[in-house]
Formats: structure tokens, sequence, C-alpha cells
């Protein structure tokens, strides 16, 4: 897991070399800064995926300013504009809220600063790159999980002597942040790998929190 982790941010610095190479001039003293800015880092891959982007820029020669917003959104756009303010020529974003972050990410567009959306899609055209993962899999991977540790076969929708048409699996589904683009692909992910299931009758999804509607019982 750790090796594709670090494979993909390897493509992100490749992105962003280019990037800054072909729309900012070699400066003779002054090294090129590039802002990182994470929705936060208490979740641990943010802090790790900091300091692995961090030293990546600083050995193509970089400087290099990042800053988390505790997932708070104004924090996070406040930092951007602090990041536009310092002279950033570039800037790889973690959004806590794909459409909070897009007004930072108009702004720095307007002072020809790059933008590239990280792991979560930002909403406005005005980024240059959006780099991320096979999100749908996700999904598959956590319905995948749960199936095993109720005693499925995921690849086969039978009864368990545990779970049966007359006994199905009741589940409450949680469908993730609604500032969070990723989480309608991980919801269609999971869905994928649970309706053989839902079709036989083999579980049952009592009620489901969705990004716009919030909890729900389902009819």
């Amino acid at each position: 897991m750790f090796g594709r982790i670090t494979r993909f941010i390897t493509v992100a610095m490749s992105a962003v070399f280019m990037l800054v190479l072909f729309s900012a001039p070699t400066q003779a003293q002054d090294k090129i800064l590039v802002g990182l800015s994470f929705s936060d880092f208490e979740t641990p891959r943010w802090s790790q995926e900091n300091e692995i982007m961090t030293a990546a820029l600083e050995e193509m020669g970089y400087a290099v300013v990042s800053q988390q917003a505790s997932h708070d959104p104004k924090t996070q756009n406040d930092q951007i504009s602090n990041m536009i303010t310092q002279g950033a020529k570039a800037i790889i974003i973690v959004a806590q809220d794909a459409d909070a972050a897009a007004t930072a990410v108009d702004e720095a567009a307007k002072e020809g600063v790059i933008v590239i959306a990280y792991d979560r899609l930002i909403a406005t055209p005005s980024i240059s790159a959006y780099i991320t993962f096979g999100l749908e899999k996700v999904g598959n991977g956590q319905a995948d999980g749960v199936l095993k540790a109720l005693g499925f076969d995921p690849e086969n929708p039978g009864p368990t002597d545990e779970w049966t048409t007359d006994n199905p699996v009741k589940i409450v589904k949680l469908e993730g942040d609604p500032g969070d683009n990723n989480a309608k692909f991980f919801e269609a992910g999971q869905d994928e790998v649970l309706q053989p299931f839902l079709d036989a009758g083999l579980v049952e999804i009592v009620a489901r929190q969705t990004s716009l509607t919030g909890m729900k019982p389902t009819l």
C-alpha cells in the first residue's frame, strides 16, 4: 500500500515539475515556491504524504510551504490566499470542501498560479490538473471487506449459516462528507458489490446517509 502511495505521489510531483517548468521562468537566485494545502493532518496519510511531497519537491530544487486546515474550508482558503501572497507558483490542494475550495483556486488562477487538485476533485475548471486513483475500486474493497467479515463469499451471493433470506443482514450506509467529491464514487463502488446480495435477499439496506439528503430510511 505504501509503495502505491509513493508512486502516486511521484506522479503528482512530476506533474508539478512539468507544469511549473513550462510556465514559470527559472530564477537564478530564488527557488520557485510550491504550496501544499492539506485538509487536515488528523488523517494519518496526509501527514505522511506531506513529508514525502516536501522531500521530493525540495530534492527537485523547489522551496516548499505546507499547511493543513484542520477540516475548516475557510481556513484552507485563507491559507491558499496566503501562499499566493508569498509568491507560490504552484499549489497542490487536498480540498476539505470541493465547492468552497473553488473560490481560492479561481483566485490563484487569476494570479497565474498552477493548481493541482490532489486526490479530491475541486469544482472549477481553473485547476491545471487532477490526480487521483481508482475511486470506485476503493468502494468495491470496502463492501468486499464488510461481506467477508459477515461470513459471505463476495464472489458467490449465497446464504450462510447465520444469514438467509429469512434473516438478512441489515445495513446502515454512511456515505460521506458532502464536500468530498470522492464519496459518491466510493458509494457507487460499494453498491456494485452489494447489489447481488440485495437482489438475493441476503442483505437489506435499512437506512442510508447521502451527501445531499442526510440520513433517510430505505423504504
